[in-house]
């Protein structure tokens, strides 16, 4: 039976409730019956699906419709039908909502985050509250998750560029980004030209990403943009972008393939926040990308950005990118995120009079993973704000723990 914690706070309280099921439904009708973007690539790079993240967005939002269910003590066969009809009448309305796109996929993952809320909610006596022992692999398991999320972060981050012809743009309309109404006169890599339409010299252009050779672009400046649109795009034959630079208003945008599109997730792109304020239409100017050993250096005639890259934080953005979270806002979603991580070790470490086995492998599995993975895994150092947030994430899961479950 769930242990007395759950049953008693105040978030279970509510979902046991006369109205228990409000909280889910609101919840679940807010993220799919309101209409979405015309166009469903909006948010992502062309030819950028996502659906992996789909998958896994669709699947936790029904964790908690499962959870209630269980509260009122349906059975796990009753609630996989009752999650099962709801994802297909959604699937079904969205049929004639603008924007939606309909899924037997969806309906399927959609069941699968019912029975896994169901799950949690019936074995939380086996995790709310367990003793010594069990608390201490759970803390190792859950700092070792945590770590390995931090890892595949840094992969998912990293670039991935296919072997075959590539394409050019320069200033050209992109897919359903707006059009930049200057004039990019030339665009090289290392001093290879990089045409529009086919280039010849695909694989040294490949060769030559791949090696880091600085990316210059040279730009007679058109008037402001109210949105996203490309200077420069490189994408293959089947229109998968591989790289794009652009200006998304004052800002300068920078983005490239990463194993994260590859792989049916969201991607992240790099900004220079008012690279371009107060440049002139018919002005020249000139961008220059160069990779650093770790991270990129962008450059706006002589305004260098350096030690730009994605950090260990970054790990929501490959969920939830492409719901447009605004770029002052990302700062602030990369700390709850490495708060998040660092709040089940904090939960399930236990201590005595020294330290324990499980504080320590816990503690040491994150610290490992904050200082010495970004520098193996391509990404810039962790800042001190998001070592800070795990830290707060850690203590606040002991702190839960000490206050509201060992003093039941």
């Amino acid at each position: 039976m769930p242990g007395t914690f759950i049953r008693d706070s105040p978030v279970t309280l509510i979902l046991k409730g006369r109205r228990g099921l409000l909280f889910p439904l609101a919840l679940i009708a807010l993220a799919t019956l309101c209409p979405g973007p015309v166009d469903p690539t909006v948010g992502r790079p062309l030819r950028q699906d996502g659906l992996v993240g789909d998958a896994l967005l669709n699947l936790a939002l029904f964790v908690p419709f499962g959870v209630a269910l269980e509260l009122r003590d349906c059975s796990a066969l009753r609630s996989l039908l009752l999650g099962g009809l709801l994802s297909s009448l959604i699937e079904m309305a969205q049929l004639s909502i603008p924007g939606r796109v309909s899924s037997t996929g969806d309906v399927v993952f959609n069941v699968l985050g019912v029975l896994a809320g169901w799950s949690l909610s019936r074995s939380t006596g086996m995790w709310v509250r367990p003793d010594p022992r069990v608390a201490g692999r759970l803390a190792l398991v859950a700092a070792l998750t945590a770590s390995g999320l931090m890892a595949g972060t840094g992969f998912l981050l990293r670039p991935t560029l296919p072997q075959t012809e590539y394409f050019g743009g320069l200033g050209h309309p992109f897919g359903h980004l707006q059009w930049y109404r200057g004039r990019v006169t030339s665009a090289s890599l290392g001093g290879l030209e990089i045409r529009s339409g086919r280039n010849p010299d695909s694989a040294k252009l490949r060769e030559g990403l791949l090696r880091g050779d600085a990316l210059q672009i040279h730009v007679v400046a058109g008037p402001p943009v109210t949105a996203l649109a490309p200077l420069l795009t490189i994408h293959d034959h089947n229109l998968h972008e591989v790289l794009l630079v652009g200006v998304d208003r004052d800002d300068l945008v920078y983005r490239f393939r990463t194993w994260a599109a590859a792989l049916g997730f969201d991607s992240p792109e790099l900004r220079v926040p008012g690279a371009v304020r107060g440049l002139r239409p018919g002005h020249s100017f000139k961008v220059t990308v160069v990779p650093q050993r770790v991270g990129y250096c962008i450059q706006v005639n002589e305004k260098p950005s350096c030690g730009l890259g994605f950090t260990l934080g970054w790990g929501w953005a490959l969920l939830l990118y492409a719901q447009g979270p605004p770029p002052w806002l990302q700062p602030a979603l990369n700390a709850l995120w490495m708060a998040v991580l660092g709040f089940p070790p904090g939960y399930w470490t236990r201590s005595s009079l020294g330290l324990s086995v499980g504080l320590s492998v816990g503690v040491g599995a994150l610290a490992t993973s904050l200082v010495w993975l970004p520098g193996h895994a391509g990404l810039v150092a962790t800042p001190v704000a998001e070592i800070g947030a795990v830290v707060i994430g850690f203590l606040a899961g002991a702190t839960t723990r000490i206050r509201f479950v060992t003093s039941v």
